[in-house]
Protein backbone atom coordinates (compact mmCIF):
# COMPACT_ATOMS: atom_id res chain seq x y z
CA UNK A 1 0.00 0.00 0.00
CA UNK A 2 1.18 3.29 -0.67
CA UNK A 3 2.00 6.23 1.75
CA UNK A 4 -1.26 7.97 3.51
CA UNK A 5 -1.70 11.26 2.62
CA UNK A 6 -1.06 14.13 5.03
CA UNK A 7 -4.00 15.38 6.71
CA UNK A 8 -3.98 19.54 6.59
CA UNK A 9 -5.24 21.61 9.49
CA UNK A 10 -8.74 21.34 9.62
CA UNK A 11 -10.81 24.91 8.90
CA UNK A 12 -13.91 24.05 10.81
CA UNK A 13 -15.69 26.37 13.12
CA UNK A 14 -14.79 25.35 16.85
CA UNK A 15 -19.17 25.67 17.08
CA UNK A 16 -19.59 23.11 14.37
CA UNK A 17 -17.21 20.66 16.03
CA UNK A 18 -19.34 21.00 18.98
CA UNK A 19 -22.43 20.10 17.20
CA UNK A 20 -21.23 17.16 15.92
CA UNK A 21 -19.27 15.70 19.22
CA UNK A 22 -23.57 14.80 19.83
CA UNK A 23 -22.78 11.97 17.09
CA UNK A 24 -20.28 10.26 19.74
CA UNK A 25 -23.80 8.65 20.87
CA UNK A 26 -24.32 7.04 18.27
CA UNK A 27 -24.80 3.35 18.12
CA UNK A 28 -22.60 3.02 14.27
CA UNK A 29 -19.58 4.34 13.56
CA UNK A 30 -19.88 8.09 12.11
CA UNK A 31 -17.63 10.08 9.56
CA UNK A 32 -18.41 13.65 8.37
CA UNK A 33 -16.80 14.10 5.19
CA UNK A 34 -16.51 17.54 3.49
CA UNK A 35 -17.01 18.46 -0.34
CA UNK A 36 -13.31 17.21 -1.36
CA UNK A 37 -13.87 13.31 0.49
CA UNK A 38 -11.71 14.88 3.52
CA UNK A 39 -12.81 13.88 6.32
CA UNK A 40 -14.06 16.45 9.36
CA UNK A 41 -14.81 14.31 12.15
CA UNK A 42 -15.05 10.92 13.44
CA UNK A 43 -16.75 9.70 16.49
CA UNK A 44 -15.98 6.72 18.51
CA UNK A 45 -17.22 3.92 17.28
CA UNK A 46 -15.19 4.64 13.86
CA UNK A 47 -12.17 4.48 16.08
CA UNK A 48 -12.40 1.17 17.52
CA UNK A 49 -13.89 -0.12 14.27
CA UNK A 50 -11.07 1.04 11.78
CA UNK A 51 -8.16 0.96 14.60
CA UNK A 52 -7.47 4.76 14.00
CA UNK A 53 -6.87 7.53 16.37
CA UNK A 54 -9.29 10.90 15.21
CA UNK A 55 -6.42 12.40 14.57
CA UNK A 56 -4.70 10.10 12.36
CA UNK A 57 -7.93 10.33 10.37
CA UNK A 58 -8.73 13.98 10.42
CA UNK A 59 -8.17 15.60 7.01
CA UNK A 60 -7.58 12.33 5.19
CA UNK A 61 -9.37 11.54 2.33
CA UNK A 62 -12.12 8.94 3.44
CA UNK A 63 -10.61 6.52 1.21
CA UNK A 64 -7.71 5.43 3.35
CA UNK A 65 -10.65 3.03 4.86
CA UNK A 66 -11.19 1.52 1.63
CA UNK A 67 -9.30 -1.04 0.51
CA UNK A 68 -6.83 -0.54 -2.07
CA UNK A 69 -7.96 -1.94 -5.40
CA UNK A 70 -11.47 -0.34 -4.73
CA UNK A 71 -9.84 3.12 -4.15
CA UNK A 72 -10.70 4.40 -7.79
CA UNK A 73 -14.40 3.19 -7.83
CA UNK A 74 -15.19 4.49 -4.54
CA UNK A 75 -13.94 8.09 -5.88
CA UNK A 76 -16.25 7.86 -8.36
CA UNK A 77 -19.38 6.79 -6.95
CA UNK A 78 -18.74 9.60 -4.12
CA UNK A 79 -18.14 11.96 -6.79
CA UNK A 80 -21.50 11.09 -8.46
CA UNK A 81 -23.15 11.03 -4.78
CA UNK A 82 -22.46 14.80 -4.39
CA UNK A 83 -23.89 15.76 -7.80
CA UNK A 84 -27.50 15.29 -7.89
CA UNK A 85 -30.38 14.34 -5.36
CA UNK A 86 -31.27 11.27 -7.81
CA UNK A 87 -28.02 9.83 -6.78
CA UNK A 88 -27.62 10.70 -3.15
CA UNK A 89 -30.52 8.40 -2.93
CA UNK A 90 -28.89 5.82 -4.47
CA UNK A 91 -25.95 6.26 -2.56
CA UNK A 92 -27.80 4.44 1.33
CA UNK A 93 -27.28 1.27 2.76
CA UNK A 94 -24.37 0.33 0.47
CA UNK A 95 -22.62 -3.14 1.24
CA UNK A 96 -18.83 -3.03 0.49
CA UNK A 97 -15.05 -3.76 2.04
CA UNK A 98 -13.94 -1.20 4.89
CA UNK A 99 -10.17 -1.49 5.70
CA UNK A 100 -8.47 -1.06 8.80
CA UNK A 101 -5.19 0.56 10.52
CA UNK A 102 -3.56 -3.00 10.02
CA UNK A 103 -4.52 -3.21 6.16
CA UNK A 104 -7.79 -5.96 7.05
CA UNK A 105 -10.62 -5.69 5.74
CA UNK A 106 -14.56 -6.04 6.98
CA UNK A 107 -17.60 -5.79 5.43
CA UNK A 108 -19.73 -2.99 5.82
CA UNK A 109 -22.96 -0.90 5.51
CA UNK A 110 -22.47 2.27 4.64
CA UNK A 111 -25.24 4.97 4.70
CA UNK A 112 -24.80 8.59 3.53
CA UNK A 113 -26.68 12.06 4.07
CA UNK A 114 -25.79 15.26 2.62
CA UNK A 115 -25.32 17.61 5.45
CA UNK A 116 -25.61 21.43 4.81
CA UNK A 117 -23.92 23.77 7.55
CA UNK A 118 -22.31 27.50 7.46
CA UNK A 119 -19.15 26.01 6.84
CA UNK A 120 -20.24 24.43 3.62
CA UNK A 121 -21.73 20.92 2.37
CA UNK A 122 -20.56 17.58 4.12
CA UNK A 123 -21.65 14.20 3.64
CA UNK A 124 -22.53 12.41 6.89
CA UNK A 125 -21.45 8.96 6.67
CA UNK A 126 -22.93 6.18 9.08
CA UNK A 127 -20.97 2.96 8.98
CA UNK A 128 -21.87 -0.55 10.36
CA UNK A 129 -20.06 -3.46 10.59
CA UNK A 130 -21.74 -5.98 9.06
CA UNK A 131 -19.25 -9.35 9.66
CA UNK A 132 -22.03 -11.17 11.82
CA UNK A 133 -24.87 -10.39 9.51
CA UNK A 134 -22.51 -11.37 6.76
CA UNK A 135 -21.20 -14.94 8.89
CA UNK A 136 -25.53 -15.46 9.37
CA UNK A 137 -26.11 -15.23 5.97
CA UNK A 138 -23.60 -17.28 4.38
CA UNK A 139 -24.27 -19.73 6.89
CA UNK A 140 -27.87 -19.61 6.07
CA UNK A 141 -27.03 -20.08 2.14
CA UNK A 142 -24.96 -23.00 2.98
CA UNK A 143 -27.65 -24.21 4.91
CA UNK A 144 -30.51 -24.06 2.00
CA UNK A 145 -27.91 -24.72 -0.59
CA UNK A 146 -27.32 -27.98 1.59
CA UNK A 147 -31.10 -28.66 2.01
CA UNK A 148 -31.61 -27.94 -1.61
CA UNK A 149 -29.25 -31.09 -2.27
CA UNK A 150 -30.95 -32.93 0.18
CA UNK A 151 -34.38 -32.38 -1.57
CA UNK A 152 -33.09 -32.88 -4.95
CA UNK A 153 -31.84 -36.01 -4.49
CA UNK A 154 -34.92 -37.27 -2.85
CA UNK A 155 -36.71 -39.61 -5.23
CA UNK A 156 -39.15 -41.16 -3.72
CA UNK A 157 -40.95 -37.63 -2.80
CA UNK A 158 -42.70 -35.14 -4.86
CA UNK A 159 -40.94 -31.99 -2.71
CA UNK A 160 -41.82 -28.50 -3.96
CA UNK A 161 -43.09 -24.86 -3.48
CA UNK A 162 -46.20 -23.22 -4.22
CA UNK A 163 -46.50 -19.23 -4.28
CA UNK A 164 -49.27 -18.01 -2.07
CA UNK A 165 -51.38 -18.09 -4.85
CA UNK A 166 -50.79 -22.11 -5.64
CA UNK A 167 -48.55 -21.89 -8.05
CA UNK A 168 -45.48 -24.22 -8.67
CA UNK A 169 -42.27 -22.09 -7.64
CA UNK A 170 -39.83 -25.35 -7.43
CA UNK A 171 -39.65 -28.69 -8.69
CA UNK A 172 -37.42 -31.63 -7.23
CA UNK A 173 -36.38 -35.17 -8.96
CA UNK A 174 -38.63 -36.80 -7.32
CA UNK A 175 -41.83 -34.69 -8.28
CA UNK A 176 -40.86 -35.41 -12.20
CA UNK A 177 -40.36 -38.64 -11.64
CA UNK A 178 -43.80 -39.21 -9.48
CA UNK A 179 -46.30 -36.41 -11.63
CA UNK A 180 -43.82 -36.68 -14.75
CA UNK A 181 -43.63 -32.88 -15.19
CA UNK A 182 -39.81 -31.01 -16.04
CA UNK A 183 -39.48 -28.72 -14.02
CA UNK A 184 -39.61 -26.31 -17.03
CA UNK A 185 -42.88 -27.98 -18.08
CA UNK A 186 -44.25 -26.78 -14.76
CA UNK A 187 -43.01 -24.03 -12.78
CA UNK A 188 -45.52 -21.55 -12.68
CA UNK A 189 -48.42 -23.59 -13.41
CA UNK A 190 -51.18 -23.78 -10.78
CA UNK A 191 -50.73 -26.94 -8.64
CA UNK A 192 -54.73 -27.48 -9.20
CA UNK A 193 -53.67 -29.45 -12.72
CA UNK A 194 -52.77 -32.55 -10.53
CA UNK A 195 -56.06 -32.85 -9.31
CA UNK A 196 -58.62 -34.51 -11.33
CA UNK A 197 -61.33 -32.58 -12.95
CA UNK A 198 -64.36 -33.79 -10.11
CA UNK A 199 -62.00 -32.57 -7.58
CA UNK A 200 -61.27 -29.62 -9.39
CA UNK A 201 -64.50 -28.42 -9.74
CA UNK A 202 -65.53 -29.21 -6.56
CA UNK A 203 -62.82 -26.73 -5.67
CA UNK A 204 -60.97 -29.13 -3.36
CA UNK A 205 -57.14 -27.51 -4.45
CA UNK A 206 -58.52 -24.26 -2.89
CA UNK A 207 -59.91 -26.09 -0.07
CA UNK A 208 -56.36 -27.79 0.87
CA UNK A 209 -54.77 -24.16 0.25
CA UNK A 210 -57.11 -22.68 3.05
CA UNK A 211 -56.82 -25.57 5.43
CA UNK A 212 -53.01 -25.25 5.32
CA UNK A 213 -53.42 -21.53 5.77
CA UNK A 214 -56.08 -21.78 8.86
CA UNK A 215 -54.40 -24.52 10.48
CA UNK A 216 -51.05 -24.50 9.82
CA UNK A 217 -51.00 -27.84 7.41
CA UNK A 218 -53.40 -29.96 5.23
CA UNK A 219 -53.29 -34.10 4.69
CA UNK A 220 -55.31 -35.60 2.21
CA UNK A 221 -55.04 -39.14 0.63
CA UNK A 222 -56.55 -39.28 -2.84
CA UNK A 223 -56.29 -39.61 -6.52
CA UNK A 224 -54.07 -37.11 -8.79
CA UNK A 225 -53.13 -36.83 -12.26
CA UNK A 226 -49.92 -37.34 -13.87
CA UNK A 227 -48.82 -35.66 -16.91
CA UNK A 228 -49.57 -38.65 -18.98
CA UNK A 229 -53.19 -38.59 -17.65
CA UNK A 230 -52.48 -41.72 -15.60
CA UNK A 231 -53.92 -41.64 -11.82
CA UNK A 232 -51.98 -42.71 -9.22
CA UNK A 233 -53.24 -43.02 -5.03
CA UNK A 234 -51.24 -40.18 -3.25
CA UNK A 235 -50.55 -39.08 0.33
CA UNK A 236 -50.37 -34.74 0.39
CA UNK A 237 -49.13 -32.76 2.91
CA UNK A 238 -49.28 -29.14 2.38
CA UNK A 239 -47.89 -26.96 4.64
CA UNK A 240 -48.10 -22.85 4.90
CA UNK A 241 -45.20 -21.04 5.34
CA UNK A 242 -44.87 -17.51 7.00
CA UNK A 243 -41.93 -15.22 7.41
CA UNK A 244 -41.03 -13.72 10.60
CA UNK A 245 -43.77 -11.31 10.71
CA UNK A 246 -46.31 -14.20 10.27
CA UNK A 247 -47.16 -12.83 6.72
CA UNK A 248 -48.10 -15.94 4.31
CA UNK A 249 -45.31 -16.72 1.91
CA UNK A 250 -46.61 -19.55 0.23
CA UNK A 251 -46.85 -23.45 0.90
CA UNK A 252 -44.39 -26.74 1.01
CA UNK A 253 -45.79 -29.65 -0.19
CA UNK A 254 -45.04 -33.25 -0.11
CA UNK A 255 -46.42 -35.77 -2.33
CA UNK A 256 -45.92 -39.34 -1.35
CA UNK A 257 -46.90 -42.05 -4.65
CA UNK A 258 -48.84 -44.72 -2.43
CA UNK A 259 -50.47 -46.52 -5.44
CA UNK A 260 -48.24 -49.81 -4.89
CA UNK A 261 -48.90 -50.24 -1.35
CA UNK A 262 -52.32 -49.46 -2.29
CA UNK A 263 -52.62 -51.89 -4.61
CA UNK A 264 -50.85 -54.86 -2.59
CA UNK A 265 -53.54 -53.47 0.75
CA UNK A 266 -56.42 -54.12 -1.92
CA UNK A 267 -55.32 -57.80 -2.81
CA UNK A 268 -54.71 -58.47 1.43
CA UNK A 269 -58.25 -56.89 2.02
CA UNK A 270 -59.67 -59.18 -0.78
CA UNK A 271 -57.85 -62.42 0.23
CA UNK A 272 -58.77 -61.86 3.51
CA UNK A 273 -61.97 -61.64 2.55
CA UNK A 274 -62.20 -64.67 0.35
CA UNK A 275 -60.81 -66.51 3.33
CA UNK A 276 -63.20 -65.45 5.37
CA UNK A 277 -66.13 -66.11 3.21
CA UNK A 278 -64.68 -69.80 3.03
CA UNK A 279 -63.85 -70.34 6.71
CA UNK A 280 -67.72 -69.14 7.54
CA UNK A 281 -68.80 -71.34 5.20
CA UNK A 282 -67.18 -74.41 6.89
CA UNK A 283 -69.36 -75.97 9.03
CA UNK A 284 -67.45 -79.45 10.18
CA UNK A 285 -64.76 -77.43 11.73
CA UNK A 286 -64.64 -75.21 14.37
CA UNK A 287 -61.79 -72.57 13.08
CA UNK A 288 -61.32 -69.62 15.01
CA UNK A 289 -58.23 -66.58 16.49
CA UNK A 290 -56.90 -66.64 19.75
CA UNK A 291 -54.92 -63.52 20.99
CA UNK A 292 -51.59 -63.92 22.12
CA UNK A 293 -53.32 -64.47 25.86
CA UNK A 294 -55.62 -67.07 24.14
CA UNK A 295 -58.81 -65.24 24.17
CA UNK A 296 -60.82 -65.81 21.48
CA UNK A 297 -60.96 -62.93 19.01
CA UNK A 298 -62.69 -64.44 15.91
CA UNK A 299 -65.57 -67.47 15.25
CA UNK A 300 -66.83 -69.39 12.01
CA UNK A 301 -70.27 -71.03 12.24
CA UNK A 302 -68.73 -74.31 12.31
CA UNK A 303 -67.48 -73.02 15.89
CA UNK A 304 -70.69 -72.19 16.91
CA UNK A 305 -72.42 -75.48 15.70
CA UNK A 306 -69.75 -77.48 17.13
CA UNK A 307 -69.45 -75.77 20.78
CA UNK A 308 -72.55 -74.15 20.99
CA UNK A 309 -71.79 -70.38 21.73
CA UNK A 310 -72.86 -67.87 19.85
CA UNK A 311 -69.69 -65.13 18.47
CA UNK A 312 -71.49 -62.69 20.60
CA UNK A 313 -71.36 -65.14 23.57
CA UNK A 314 -67.37 -66.28 22.98
CA UNK A 315 -65.81 -63.64 21.98
CA UNK A 316 -63.12 -62.17 24.32
CA UNK A 317 -63.08 -65.60 26.38
CA UNK A 318 -60.39 -67.48 27.80
CA UNK A 319 -60.14 -70.88 25.55
CA UNK A 320 -59.70 -72.52 28.84
CA UNK A 321 -63.82 -72.21 29.02
CA UNK A 322 -63.90 -75.44 26.17
CA UNK A 323 -62.18 -77.72 28.94
CA UNK A 324 -63.01 -79.78 31.79
CA UNK A 325 -62.21 -78.95 34.90
CA UNK A 326 -59.64 -81.67 35.71
CA UNK A 327 -57.58 -80.46 32.36
CA UNK A 328 -58.06 -76.57 33.57
CA UNK A 329 -56.19 -77.86 36.94
CA UNK A 330 -53.43 -78.97 35.18
CA UNK A 331 -53.38 -75.90 33.09
CA UNK A 332 -53.26 -77.98 30.09
CA UNK A 333 -54.62 -75.14 28.14
CA UNK A 334 -51.59 -72.61 28.75
CA UNK A 335 -49.32 -75.67 28.01
CA UNK A 336 -50.59 -76.21 24.61
CA UNK A 337 -50.71 -72.54 24.00
CA UNK A 338 -46.84 -73.05 25.47
CA UNK A 339 -46.09 -75.83 23.09
CA UNK A 340 -47.74 -74.05 19.79
CA UNK A 341 -45.56 -70.92 20.94
CA UNK A 342 -42.27 -72.93 21.37
CA UNK A 343 -42.48 -75.46 18.80
CA UNK A 344 -44.80 -73.72 15.91
CA UNK A 345 -47.43 -76.52 16.44
CA UNK A 346 -49.69 -77.84 18.99
CA UNK A 347 -51.90 -81.15 18.42
CA UNK A 348 -54.16 -82.83 20.65
CA UNK A 349 -56.89 -85.39 21.29
CA UNK A 350 -59.06 -85.28 24.15
CA UNK A 351 -62.33 -84.12 25.58
CA UNK A 352 -64.14 -80.71 25.62
CA UNK A 353 -66.96 -79.26 27.23
CA UNK A 354 -69.75 -77.36 24.62
CA UNK A 355 -71.68 -74.55 25.96
CA UNK A 356 -74.26 -77.22 27.45
CA UNK A 357 -71.51 -79.18 29.94
CA UNK A 358 -71.58 -81.91 27.69
CA UNK A 359 -68.45 -83.71 26.19
CA UNK A 360 -67.06 -84.28 22.66
CA UNK A 361 -63.85 -86.16 21.73
CA UNK A 362 -62.15 -83.32 19.60
CA UNK A 363 -58.84 -83.25 18.03
CA UNK A 364 -57.29 -79.91 17.90
CA UNK A 365 -54.50 -78.58 16.12
CA UNK A 366 -53.46 -74.97 17.29
CA UNK A 367 -50.45 -72.74 15.28
CA UNK A 368 -48.70 -69.36 16.23
CA UNK A 369 -49.91 -66.55 14.36
CA UNK A 370 -46.78 -63.99 14.03
CA UNK A 371 -46.10 -60.52 11.88
CA UNK A 372 -43.79 -59.85 9.31
CA UNK A 373 -41.06 -59.32 12.26
CA UNK A 374 -41.63 -62.50 14.09
CA UNK A 375 -43.71 -61.01 16.80
CA UNK A 376 -46.56 -63.04 17.85
CA UNK A 377 -50.15 -62.07 17.59
CA UNK A 378 -51.95 -64.77 18.23
CA UNK A 379 -52.86 -68.38 17.67
CA UNK A 380 -54.97 -70.34 14.99
CA UNK A 381 -56.96 -73.09 16.27
CA UNK A 382 -59.04 -75.66 14.45
CA UNK A 383 -61.79 -78.13 16.20
CA UNK A 384 -62.88 -80.70 14.58
CA UNK A 385 -65.60 -83.35 16.66
CA UNK A 386 -64.19 -86.97 16.87
CA UNK A 387 -67.37 -87.90 19.11
CA UNK A 388 -68.93 -90.03 15.71
CA UNK A 389 -66.07 -91.59 14.96
CA UNK A 390 -65.25 -92.31 18.56
CA UNK A 391 -68.16 -94.10 18.90
CA UNK A 392 -68.22 -95.88 15.71
CA UNK A 393 -64.58 -96.97 16.63
CA UNK A 394 -65.90 -98.41 20.25
CA UNK A 395 -68.56 -100.27 18.31
CA UNK A 396 -66.15 -101.72 16.01
CA UNK A 397 -64.13 -102.47 18.91
CA UNK A 398 -66.78 -104.30 20.86
CA UNK A 399 -68.28 -106.54 17.72
CA UNK A 400 -64.40 -107.73 17.79
CA UNK A 401 -64.33 -108.98 21.21
CA UNK A 402 -67.70 -110.76 20.91
CA UNK A 403 -66.85 -112.48 17.74
CA UNK A 404 -63.40 -113.15 19.89
CA UNK A 405 -65.49 -114.05 22.76
CA UNK A 406 -67.54 -116.80 20.48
Amino acid sequence: MGQEEAAPQSNLKPAADGRWRLLESAPDAILIVDRTGRIAFVNSHAEKMFGYLPDELLGQTVEVLVPEAARTAHVAHRSEFGRTPRTREMGSGLELEGRRKDGSTLPVEISLSPLEEPEGQFVVSAIRDVTERRQIQEALRLSEERFRRLVDEVKDYAIFMLDPEGKVKTWNEGAERIKGYRADEIIGQHFSRFYSSEDVERGKPEEQLRIAVREGRSQDDGWRIRKDGSRFWASVVITALRDERGELRGFGKITRDLTERRRNEESLRHSEERFRLMVDAVKDYAIFMLDGDGRVVSWNPGAERIKGYSAAEIVGQHLSVFYPEEARRRRWPEQQLATAREHGRAEDESLRVRKDGSTFWAHVVMTPVRDATGTLRGYAKVVRDLTDRKRIEALEKAERQTNEFL
